[in-house]
């Protein structure tokens, strides 16, 4: 018997098999798919890698919630965490600016492109570079070090003064206290009008911190490297292998019963998996509290995307892309998520080749472009495969030219173009409405942080990653490993 199962090989499933190994408990990981990572993958397509994930990584500066466990099971070296300097390059009808960790040349530009909002700015500014860096002490930190533990929480003040002062509005009520927030709206909303406000201060100090990184391998190799020490510490993954059912027995989590009919018995399950079908498929309505029924049936989701791969066949240099990430509004907001309006939505490029040089072959590049979709629209179109393959015929013929435009040099250089929409994400990773974090960081989820780990009556189910933190990502993935694999403890102890 296992003392824990785990369902789902993302990066949380396996930062929590990291964890428990660790603790000494035999673990087994249950992944329906060839590979591990889920969300966080790459696939290959003639010689060029293109990835699925990974914008940027927080949490990795010294004593991060993501650089501690690297540190702690030996993976710093394997996955290589290359600093983002500068942040990114945001593209507008106005003007083009490209972030890096001095925010003061940021701030300036914001205040000449909107002389009569200096003031807001400045304020907004200041506030972003209060706040601390993102250091998570561990239990073990918290046990030999209880005073520096407890000043590094005290550290967190500032954090709790603007969850006062802005906690309940969104980016849209915010920006009402500039008198031009449709010119300032693009550089200061990164992530949707309906999410937390909080959300663009956390990102801009993390600029300031020098605190965004991102891995210079491919996701699918980020997650392998989880996966390798997974399997050199003693843990054991059963790829191919989808879960149907979550035993229970005697009022506690008693094991997973697979699709083929097998069971496997375990003293403790861990769900790594999509949120919905983990509580309303493999364990039942019945056992789901009813508050926490309300918040999956009516708390907003992260959006789906639309990604348009493309193997282009020059080199792409930061004389091209002075930034990995390129942020494009061509019109000014409203925009729906819709196909009809892909030629005036916001589109994120990524020069993958410039962090990842194996991403391409020699002497040739990858970008990805990047656009949040309509999820209940490419379901419909899914229906029928004509319309559906038109859509997206329609979908890479806006994104190349877009790409183009934006990229002069790639112009009749594009050698393979890759269209993923909702419905693949969907198909792949088994997310609800193909989202690609989980829930979406609004005012009202913001205040919760997060879900329960132990969502259930049962002592001995947990769930992890995503559906867990608000906001979903990679850091708090990891960081949720190590959470929930203390609670295992606890329970088998």
């Amino acid at each position: 018997m296992y003392d824990v199962i785990i369902i789902g090989a993302g990066i949380g499933g396996l930062s929590a098999g990291l964890h428990l190994i660790d603790k000494g408990h035999k673990t087994l990981i249950l992944e329906a798919e060839p590979t591990p990572g889920g969300l966080c993958t790459s696939f290959e397509r003639r010689g060029f890698t293109f990835d699925t994930c990974i914008h940027w990584l927080m949490g990795c500066t010294e004593g991060g919630m993501v650089r501690r466990p690297l540190e702690k099971f030996g993976l710093l070296d394997e996955v290589r965490l290359k600093y983002l300097e500068p942040f990114a390059t945001i593209r507008t009808p106005d003007a083009e600016v490209t972030i890096g960790s001095d925010l003061s040349e940021f701030e300036r530009f914001l205040c000449r492109l909107s002389p009569r909002d200096e003031r807001a700015l400045v304020r907004f500014f200041t506030q972003a570079r209060s706040l601390p860096p993102m250091i998570v002490p561990s239990p073990e930190d918290r046990r030999k070090h209880p005073l520096r533990s407890l000043g590094i929480l005290f550290s967190y003040w500032p954090v709790i003064r603007l969850a006062f002062q802005y906690g309940r509005h969104d980016l849209e009520t915010f920006l009402n206290r500039f008198q031009e927030k449709e010119r300032i709206r693009p550089y200061l909303g990164v992530f949707g009008d309906d999410c937390s406000a909080l959300i663009s201060f956390y990102l801009f100090s993390w600029v300031h911190r020098r605190d965004l990184y991102a891995p210079a391998i491919s996701s699918l190799d980020f997650a392998r490297a989880f996966e390798s020490k997974f399997r050199q510490m003693g843990g054991e993954i059963k790829y191919r292998t989808r879960a149907s059912k979550v035993m229970v027995k005697d009022g506690k989590a008693a094991g997973v019963q697979l699709q083929n009919g097998e069971e496997i018995p375990a003293r403790a399950v861990v769900s790594n998996a999509d949120g919905y079908q983990t509580l309303f498929l493999l364990l039942g309505d019945d056992f789901v509290p009813p508050a926490l029924a309300h918040i999956y049936r009516s708390a907003p989701l992260f959006g789906s995307m639309l990604l348009v791969s493309l193997g282009v066949g020059v080199p792409l240099t930061e004389k091209d892309a002075p930034a990995r990430m390129t942020m494009e509004y061509p019109a000014p907001a409203p925009f729906s998520t819709r196909l009809a309006d892909l030629e005036r939505a916001p589109f994120t490029y990524k020069v993958e080749s410039l962090y990842n040089p194996a991403a391409a072959p020699p002497g040739k590049g990858v970008l990805l472009a990047e656009a949040v979709a309509d999820y209940e629209e490419w379901h419909r179109l899914r229906l029928d495969p004509v319309r559906y393959q038109q859509a997206k015929h329609r979908a890479q013929e806006i994104a190349v030219r877009r790409a183009e435009n934006a990229f002069p040099q790639i112009r009749g250089k594009v050698e393979f173009v890759d269209v993923a929409t909702p419905v693949t994400f969907e198909r792949y990773t088994s997310n609800r409405d193909g989202s690609i974090q989980g829930w979406k960081p609004s005012p009202q989820m913001m205040r919760r942080m997060y879900l329960p780990w132990k969502p259930t009556a049962l002592p001995n189910f947990f769930m992890v990653g995503q559906w867990v933190a608000v906001g979903g990502g990679i850091p708090p993935s990891i960081m949720g490993g190590e959470k929930v694999a203390g609670l295992v403890q606890k329970v088998l102890k």
